[in-house]
């Protein structure tokens, strides 16, 4: 297997993308190469995925099914003394930092 560093955002980004392709012809078809991309990623992904979700918790108000909860214009409620800026830095550094991706 080939590995390449890439920063968290593009490994979040497949697994995005293959995700959105549950049930499509390119599932059915690719099925296999899927496997090996989750069988040598997932570790990864699931660590980043989870790392997200700490983010979220970390600074928005979360409704009681644990989904974080929105204004009346769509925008996430920050819990309180937690500020816009901090959570895109911590954010960000998170989706810049690198990391490996198997293909």
């Amino acid at each position: 297997m080939k590995q390449m560093n890439v920063m968290n955002m593009q490994l979040y980004k497949y697994h995005l993308e293959i995700t959105a392709m549950k049930g499509t012809v390119n599932e059915l078809f690719n099925r296999s190469k899927i496997s090996e991309f989750y069988k040598g990623n997932s570790l990864r992904i699931n660590s980043l995925l989870r790392a997200l979700n700490d983010i979220r918790i970390k600074y928005f108000e979360l409704d009681e099914n644990g989904q974080t909860k929105v204004d009346d214009k769509g925008q996430p409620v920050f819990k309180e003394g937690m500020l816009k800026e901090d959570y895109e830095k911590a954010h960000t550094e998170l989706m810049r930092t690198q990391t490996i991706l198997v293909l």
